[in-house]
């Protein structure tokens, strides 16, 4: 008979009803930052991370109109701050003229 390995994670990792893995505002702040220097296209990028890519992207353009920064609610114990061109987004206007966007 053969045998089976299990890898057990200590992490408990929140899911939705449709056992889809949910993400922390921290975690996809982390992802984001992870993207920019990955050097990969958004399609690329989400794939080898295996997420979904219009969720990706909502979360990128977010980022962009500055109606989201890095905070508290997050399920990761370990939040690094973001440190790119919009960190303090709430000083300036949406890039994308009344882009209509409420986060």
């Amino acid at each position: 008979m053969e045998s089976i390995e299990a890898e057990v994670c200590s992490e408990e990792v929140k899911k939705d009803r449709k056992g889809r893995r949910m993400l922390g505002r921290g975690e996809w702040f982390r992802l984001m930052s992870e993207y920019d220097g990955s050097g990969l296209t958004q399609e690329a990028f989400c794939e080898r991370e295996g997420i979904n890519y219009h969720t990706f992207v909502a979360w990128l353009g977010r980022r962009r109109c500055g109606g989201v920064e890095p905070g508290p609610d997050t399920h990761s114990s370990e939040v690094p701050a973001y440190t790119g061109p919009l960190a303090s987004a709430a000083d300036r206007p949406c890039p994308e003229k009344a882009c209509g966007r409420r986060f």
